[in-house]
């Protein structure tokens, strides 16, 4: 789509690491967009220092949906198709603008997930080891980290669907 719009050498796309990272952050830029962790932006923002290069931090928000009681049925069930697509339309999850967590009424928790797990199951399937149309984790290191978030008892007395690891299909 660039080269229809503008010159292809306006934009390269470079990838790699932290390695390949630390060394395009060591070149003078007129301005870097930099888009991930807390962490690592603190050191993309150290760095771009060295050079006064005016720099924009995207860190990933808390990305709450608060649903109340006042919906009816059919609007619940547009809602929780956004919720769904909002949190796993885009990048399985890993979006910075994907949802984060829901903040719900009690009188209707239940049946919201309910409607969640049936929505959810009916856009990716019902196993949750073979989802038929979602990204995988790619970095094991990752895959590791969120598996480890599984490991906590609170979280696992949580989980109303999914939850299984598949570390073959990552």
């Amino acid at each position: 789509m660039i080269p229809s719009y503008m010159d292809d050498k306006v934009v390269m796309v470079v990838e790699g690491g932290a390695r390949v990272g630390k060394q395009l952050l060591d070149q003078k830029w007129d301005k870097i967009f930099f888009t991930g962790s807390p962490r690592v932006g603190r050191i993309a923002m150290s760095i771009a220092v060295k050079h006064l290069t005016p720099i924009t931090l995207e860190l990933g928000g808390k990305c709450p949906v608060v649903i109340d009681s006042r919906l009816s049925p059919s609007q619940m069930h547009v809602v929780v198709k956004r919720i769904e697509g909002g949190k796993w339309g885009f990048c399985s999850g890993q979006a910075c603008i994907g949802i984060d967590y829901l903040l719900v009424e009690d009188k209707f928790t239940l049946s919201l997930i309910e409607l969640m797990k049936k929505t959810f199951q009916r856009f990716h399937g019902y196993n949750p080891k073979e989802p038929k149309n979602m990204a995988r984790i790619m970095i094991n290191h990752y895959f590791e980290r969120l598996s480890g978030l599984l490991q906590d008892p609170v979280a696992t007395a949580s989980i109303v669907n999914g939850g299984l690891l598949n570390l073959e299909k990552m």
